[in-house]
Formats: C-alpha cells, structure tokens, sequence
C-alpha cells in the first residue's frame, strides 16, 4: 500500500487534509474496486488512518497489508459489485 490515500483533485486534497487536521479521528470509506488504483496527487498515507471500512470483495492478503500500516478494518458482508436488488 505504498501510495496509500489519493486524489484526481488538488481542491479535493487541501479539503481532505484540512478535515482530517481538525478530526479527532480519521476514517476512509472506499469499496474494492478503489483499492490498487492511484491518482495523481497524494492525500496521506494509511498510517494517518484510524479506520478503514471496505467491502468484502477485497482479499484478505490486502486486508492485513492494510491493517500492518496501523488503521483498524471493517469489511461488509457483500461486496457492492455483486449487488442484486431484491425482487418482488
């Protein structure tokens, strides 16, 4: 996880960055698909993170490469890819 948390936005790293600066804690909401992918402008490194919370369409071996850089994990119980609408 070496590129840890990143933007497509300059606008979108000086508000993140100014928001986790007055967090007392600081949490990441991405599903699996937005795991391994890097845009261009870095946020911070998972390190700063307390929590992450993705879905359980991310692997297990990503899921403790997580975790070794200190934020707790919290998977969901389906991953939103597979997704089906109840019918009915």
């Amino acid at each position: 996880m070496s590129h840890g948390v990143t933007s497509f936005s300059m606008d979108k790293v000086l508000l993140k960055r100014a928001v986790m600066e007055a967090a007392g804690s600081v949490a990441l909401l991405a599903d699996s698909t937005k795991w391994g992918t890097v845009e261009r402008f870095d946020v911070t490194g998972l390190e700063r993170l307390d929590t992450v919370v993705t879905d359980d369409g991310l692997p297990s071996a990503v899921v403790d490469r997580i975790a070794e850089e200190g934020p707790a994990v919290l998977r969901t119980g389906r991953a939103l890819t597979e997704y089906r609408p109840r019918t009915g």
